[in-house]
Parts: structure tokens; sequence; C-alpha cells
């Protein structure tokens, strides 16, 4: 780990992940969806890959991407501190490091539902998501 990074707390990243814009719209931060499903259903993990339903659309960011943006961010920030304290330049902030890292929509025809549930098979090859009445 890098110096002066090593203090910083391991999950810090993780907790400014959820202010994340992969996270807006369709209801994505609230607690169940229309038919009494869970959030955390409508989410699933693929080695680093996160996949995140929104209506009928499937978002996907790589979360190792989020965590370097963190790291490197960190890493300027101490090293200008440490570098000169008493120069104040504007570099942002570590939330900004982190959503500014690109998300993706995967693109599928097949999703002309509202997606209440995904899940990854043990292979991690396929993606599936499931409506109310249909599978994707």
């Amino acid at each position: 780990m890098l110096t002066g990074v090593a203090s910083i707390e391991a999950d810090e990243w993780l907790q400014l992940l959820a202010h994340h814009p992969i996270f807006d719209g369709h209801g994505v931060r609230s607690g169940k969806n229309a038919h009494g499903l869970k959030v955390r259903e409508r989410v699933a993990l693929r080695g680093t890959d996160l996949f995140i339903a929104t209506g009928s659309e499937v978002r996907w960011i790589n979360l190792k991407a989020c965590k370097d943006a963190f790291v490197r961010f960190e890493s300027k920030r101490v090293g200008l501190r440490s570098a000169d304290s008493s120069k104040s330049k504007s570099v942002g902030t570590n939330l900004e490091a982190v959503a500014a890292v690109p998300w993706f929509r995967l693109g599928c025809e097949a999703l002309s539902f509202d997606i209440d549930r995904l899940v990854v098979n043990a292979s991690g090859k396929l993606l599936v998501a499931v409506g109310l009445h249909q599978v994707a």
C-alpha cells in the first residue's frame, strides 16, 4: 500500500461509492420496489464488477476502478499536503474522485420490463434479469 495512504480507513471508498451517480434514478436508493423485493436483490456482484438494475436498465461499474480512483486522489492529497502545506490548492474531494469513475449501461433489447432481481450464474458468464413475469 502507498505510504501515507495506509492510515486511511480501508472501507472509506465504499462509503463514498454509495453517492456515485450509478445509483441515481428509478428508485435505486429506496428500500423496496413495487413488488416488495428488497433493493439488494437488484444488485449483483461478479468479481470486481457491480451490476445494478434500475427499472428496465442494467448498469455496470468496476469496483476496482472506484477504489483505485480513491487511492490515487488520497495519494495526491497527502503528497500535496506534505510537499507544501502553505499552498491551498483545490484538487476536489475524494467523493468527486470516486463519482467520476465511469459506469456503463448494458444494452439488451430483451429487457423491456422492470427488473426485480439480478442473478449471476456460478461461472460468472451469465447475468439473469428477473421481472415479475419475465426472465432475460
